[in-house]
């Protein structure tokens, strides 16, 4: 037979060779109480004497031997019991399993989970009389985490050990996690009542001294609960609000806050009474600009023309170094075949500028323009959606060679007063004849040897009785959003 010892690491290995072979709990039970039988029924047969007991006459050595045998059998245990402290140490390693971490955290309750109850006791008592219950309560709670940890470190070498009724442990461990769920639970609702606005005042200024503006709207939001009037309400009791009820106490003093700050300086603003202008580059690369001239050629029924498309607006300061300050804003085309019937007009006004000069006196504008009388449209594309609306017509022409340094290279063509079609605004009536109210002003730059366009200038006006100033380049650029809006909804 084998030793006590060695018995019992038999039925160990027993109970461990079930458990993992098992389905289930019921396939686990039929194994054990299998291998229990089959044990008993070894464990009796080796009780069995293999030898008739010995009789008076039998050697002394035989009677010894037998006599040894029976005591090492007798003080064998039996296997039943090793298999069912095998099956006790096993119940045991599960709950371990399910309870270990719940009895971890009671033991380390008294420094993380105390740590916190004695801050909410610390706060609850500058706090006053606001927080006497929670006090109460965290006093109570601490002695409690201090009793638990005890139970929970008891618990936890009873099943290290494989030792106490199991049934009686399982409840044990049943109770102190659903303690632990109860105090949590506790603590994240009273966390927020005994947070910033308990903190003393003098404490929350240093506080904030280091929190940015989107921390301090958290902070703000945080402490909506006070009980306090806050400052806002205070400033604006007694305003009237108009239509703006709808909105907030803070969002009203907002606006009425901007609202005044426009007024005079005399009246509490900030700066004159008058148009704000923001001097900050404006880009127009969202468009493309399209212009078409047209003409009368000799002997067609029909205008001729030319046509210059989806040209990029360029403004003054992003011309640099190229010598061509013909407007605000400048176009330049790409030189195409189709453009040639146009250049040899160009060309014709260009010979005629050298030979007769700038059409002076009764000539202006000259005979090839008159002939001519050309006229250009301006239209603008978005390119994201291809939405397009008109801008400028010309049809007036004021200048001829004014805005080139040398006329035998370069010629100029210039229409003044054109019709800015970005808005409805009718126009002013001078002394002599009506002036457009918004004027937009084209002019045309061309090489005078061979008649290509090099670029295309404009110039926007605002105009009154006592002269025009420059349309904005952001005005321009919001007439121009808001017309092709207005076109693709139309």
């Amino acid at each position: 037979m084998l030793s006590g010892q060695n018995m019992i690491e038999a039925a160990r290995q027993i109970e461990a060779k079930c458990y993992d072979s098992a389905k289930d709990a019921t396939d686990y039970k039929r194994k054990v109480e299998k291998r229990l039988a089959k044990a008993a029924k070894a464990l009796e047969a080796s009780q069995r004497p293999s030898m008739s007991e010995p009789s008076d006459t039998a050697p002394l050595e035989k009677k010894q031997a037998l006599a040894r045998k029976r005591s090492r059998e007798d003080a064998a245990p039996e296997w039943r019991d090793l298999l069912r402290a095998a099956r006790d140490s096993d119940s045991a390693r599960d709950l371990l399993r399910e309870h270990g971490a719940t009895l971890e955290w009671w033991r380390g309750a008294p420094a993380v989970i105390g740590r916190r109850l004695r801050a909410i006791i610390d706060a609850a008592t500058q706090a006053g009389s606001v927080g006497d219950e929670a006090r109460t309560w965290a006093s109570g709670a601490l002695q409690k985490v201090e009793k638990l940890e005890k139970a929970a470190t008891s618990l936890l070498k009873q099943l290290e050990a494989r030792s106490g009724n199991l049934a009686e442990l399982r409840g044990y461990c049943t109770k102190l996690k659903e303690s632990k769920a109860e105090l949590e639970s506790k603590l994240d609702k009273l966390a927020p009542l005994l947070g910033w606005r308990d903190v003393p005042a003098p404490v929350q200024l240093v506080v904030c001294g280091y929190l940015d503006l989107k921390a301090l709207g958290r902070l703000e939001i945080c402490g909506r609960n006070l009980d306090a009037v806050r400052a806002w309400n205070t400033k604006a009791a007694g305003l009237a609000r108009g239509t703006l009820g709808d909105l907030s106490t803070k969002q009203f003093l907002r606006a009425q806050t901007r609202a005044r700050a426009l007024l005079p300086p005399s009246l509490g603003g900030k700066s004159p009474f008058q148009f704000g202008t923001h001097w900050r580059p404006v880009s127009f690369d969202e468009f493309a600009f399209t212009i078409v001239v047209t003409w009368i050629e000799p002997g067609k029924p029909e205008r001729s023309f030319a046509e210059f498309p989806f040209m990029r607006l360029r403004t003054h300061s992003e011309l640099g170094d190229v010598n061509l300050s013909c407007g605000v804003f400048t176009f330049f085309p790409t030189a195409g075949a189709e453009h040639e019937a146009f250049s040899a007009c160009l060309r014709r006004v260009s010979q005629e500028m050298a030979e007769d000069g700038n059409g002076a006196g009764a000539d202006f504008p000259g005979r090839v323009l008159e002939q001519l009388e050309p006229k250009a449209y301006l239209t603008c594309t978005r390119r994201r959606d291809g939405a397009a609306t008109r801008v400028g017509l010309f049809s007036s022409i004021g200048a001829v060679n004014e805005h080139v340094a040398d006329e035998e290279t370069e010629g100029s063509l210039y229409f003044g007063e054109g019709k800015l079609l970005l808005t409805p605004i009718g126009a002013h009536t001078s002394d002599v004849h009506e002036v457009p109210a918004l004027e937009i002003t084209l002019t045309i730059i061309w090489d005078a040897s061979s008649g290509r366009v090099r670029g295309f200038g404009c110039w926007l006006y605002v105009n009154g009785e006592n002269g025009g100033e420059e349309l904005p380049e952001e005005t321009f650029l919001a007439l121009l959003r808001a017309r092709l809006d207005e076109s693709v909804r139309n």
